[in-house]
Order: C-alpha cells, then structure tokens, then sequence
C-alpha cells in the first residue's frame, strides 16, 4: 500500500488522538509506503483542486488522486466515496474504491 502525506495529516486528524502515534509508528515500520510530492506533482494537484472546486477537492483527495495518476493505480481505499465517485483521471478513466460496498 502507497500513501502520502496529506493523507497521513487527515487520517491523523480524524482518529482518536491516542491512537494516533501507533498509526505512525505502522507506517514506520512499513505499514504503507509514502510517496514524495514532487513541486509538479503540486502544480498537478492545484489544478485539479481548482477543476474540482466545487466539490471542493481537498489537498489529501488531491494527493491520492495525483499517486493514482502518476503510479498508474486504479484502485484507491477511502471513505470519500462521494467526491471519488466523481473525480475522473486525465483520459476520463475513474477510480475503484475498494472500501465500497
């Protein structure tokens, strides 16, 4: 698994703050793997935000979006299956999100 970390900043944010230092220390110890965002990589990422304002997409929707893209994945785990639902990568091709049921 491939996160990044906007990602890690949400997930953080949105668990219980006890539990918060074990989810890091998971990912340290090679739970998931985090990719770098490049400066291109945010330039991508600021136009999407701008393309999904709407919506809005935020800053850890924009970075799974962009690892997508740029790692060739199709297949994401979220729980923002609304906005993910949505969003369609360069070509028009959507995402599966395998927490979906």
């Amino acid at each position: 698994m491939v996160s990044t970390w906007p990602v890690l900043t949400e997930v953080c944010h949105l668990i219980p703050a006890d539990v918060a230092p074990r989810f890091l220390s998971w990912v340290s110890l090679g739970g998931l793997s985090v990719a770098e965002l490049s400066g291109a990589a945010l330039e991508l990422m600021a136009s999407w935000m701008r393309q999904y304002g709407d919506l809005p997409m935020d800053l850890a929707d924009a970075s799974l979006h962009w690892l997508a893209h740029e790692h060739g994945l199709r297949r994401i785990a979220t729980l923002d299956r609304r906005d993910f639902g949505l969003y369609r990568l360069p070509g028009g091709e959507g995402l599966e999100n395998f927490l979906a049921t």
